[in-house]
């Protein structure tokens, strides 16, 4: 910070640096003396932000007060579009974002993916920040270039644990969010709504506030959408292995026999993708899935987990009484040859027993 007396004037890249320094580490003293040495408030670059977002993101409320009084721009963006409202909101500085609303900074504002200081401030689970954006008027149900809106951009966070918590659920539950709305992946055109995203990434609070937030008559209307290829939120639960979503969902009026395109039960998803914890959940349901329900290719879940190795599930499935246990699906094959072809020794010596236990044809298409 020495060199800053001696910085000639005029050199814009050395005063640029030395101002989003200071204003990095709050010292408004060093940042007056760069600025009267002829420093561009708003400078930044691809790789660096301009000094107001320095300040913001360090929580330094003296150096965003001069900043702004000297005229820095309130608006103004770093890279990726996000103004300094956004940064308050992802890194909590609750007084600093006091000042910017107060200022009439724009809280509408998108940045580059079309997410909003709501939606920063929900995804960072800071809850102060979201209260006094939603006071302020903010749109609890703005949507970012997939469509999605804060409360899906929750039920789809991949992080574990995520840094949101209940009350972030509750707050924006209780500010309006529409539950039904369901996004537009651009990408893979996929389209789900917040409770079936949260069955998918396993997030039960979610779920839970969400439930509880609703009638209870309305219950089994919100497990039971579909998505656009037919699946619910207990295709999806199963699919990824959320045992206690499978359980929570059932419980709420997920219907466990709802099939998907291509008649795809949940059990058959789970029994495929070996989740024997769902398969069991499942199986072991008030109501139990149909054990030999068929894919359109006439494969059963007994079927599709000899075929993909897996020992547990195949155990669990032959202890049903009513299970077939050596059915031929539409190619004439039987879960046996299926697990011949893959090498699946254990499963073979599983199977084996069943062989001559009854007449294919039984069981034959």
């Amino acid at each position: 910070l020495q060199m800053v007396a001696q910085q000639p004037k005029g050199q814009e890249n050395g005063l640029r640096i030395l101002l989003q320094v200071c204003a990095e580490i709050g010292n408004e003293r060093f940042v007056e003396i760069v600025l009267n040495r002829g420093a561009n408030i708003d400078a930044a670059n691809e790789s660096s932000l301009p000094a107001l977002l320095y300040a913001v993101q360090g929580g330094h409320v003296d150096t965003v007060r001069l900043l702004l009084s000297r005229g820095a721009n309130i608006d103004g963006t770093d890279s990726g579009k996000r103004t300094a409202v956004m940064h308050a909101a992802m890194s909590g500085q609750l007084e600093v974002l006091e000042i910017l609303l107060d200022r009439g900074a724009n809280i509408g504002v998108q940045d580059k993916q079309g997410r909003s200081a709501v939606t920063h401030a929900a995804l960072a689970g800071q809850n102060e920040i979201l209260k006094l954006l939603i006071k302020h008027n903010a749109n609890i149900n703005v949507v970012d270039e997939n469509g999605r809106s804060p409360l899906l951009h929750l039920a789809s966070d991949a992080a574990k644990p995520p840094k949101w918590n209940r009350e972030t659920v509750s707050i924006i539950l209780k500010a309006g969010a529409n539950i039904d709305h369901s996004d537009n992946d651009r990408r893979t055109m996929r389209r789900r709504t917040a409770l079936q995203w949260a069955a998918s990434t396993g997030h039960l609070i979610l779920v839970q506030a969400i439930l509880n937030h609703v009638p209870r008559d309305n219950h089994r209307r919100l497990v039971n959408v579909p998505t656009s290829r037919g699946k619910t939120a207990l295709h999806l639960a199963s699919q990824h292995g959320q045992s206690g979503m499978v359980r929570l969902l059932l419980n709420h009026g997920a219907k466990i026999e709802a099939a998907s395109e291509g008649d795809w039960t949940p059990l058959l998803i789970a029994a495929k993708a070996g989740h024997a914890d769902v398969v069991e959940a499942l199986l072991g349901a008030h109501t139990p899935a149909n054990v030999n329900a068929r894919t359109s290719s006439g494969m059963t879940a007994l079927h599709w987990a000899a075929e993909n190795g897996y020992a547990k599930v195949v155990k669990r499935i032959l202890a049903e009484d009513k299970a077939w246990k050596n059915p031929k699906d539409s190619f004439h094959t039987t879960p046996l040859l299926r697990a011949g072809q893959h090498g699946h020794v254990e499963i073979i010596q599983l199977l084996k027993p069943y062989l001559f236990g009854g007449s294919l044809n039984d069981y034959a298409l």
